[in-house]
């Protein structure tokens, strides 16, 4: 699972590098389905682990430094989809 997620991480930051100022303003866009995947394939753990070093890179690289209490909303809506979508992942594991 880790390498899985250290994997889909890293293309997912490849994309977004790749991308340039298509999504500016949207530092995240490229690791939902990187912890998507992860989450699906590998567990709820796994994708958690994707989803953390997913923000950590989204903000120490992406956010902008000026943005201020957008940037937190940001942050928190990225947390708050994380956190539902895993939950949904795990509960599908389940179901199977």
């Amino acid at each position: 699972g880790a390498a899985f997620a250290v994997s889909a991480v890293g293309l997912a930051a490849l994309a977004r590098l790749a991308l340039g100022d298509a999504f500016k303003g949207v530092p995240f866009v490229t690791f939902f389905p990187a912890f998507i995947a992860t989450g699906f394939f590998c567990g709820w753990r796994a994708g958690a682990a994707a989803a953390a070093m997913g923000g950590v890179l989204g903000w120490l690289f992406w956010m902008e430094p000026a943005q201020g209490p957008s940037a937190l909303f940001g942050v928190g809506f990225y947390t708050f989809a994380v956190a539902v979508i895993l939950l949904l992942t795990a509960s599908a594991h389940r179901g199977f």
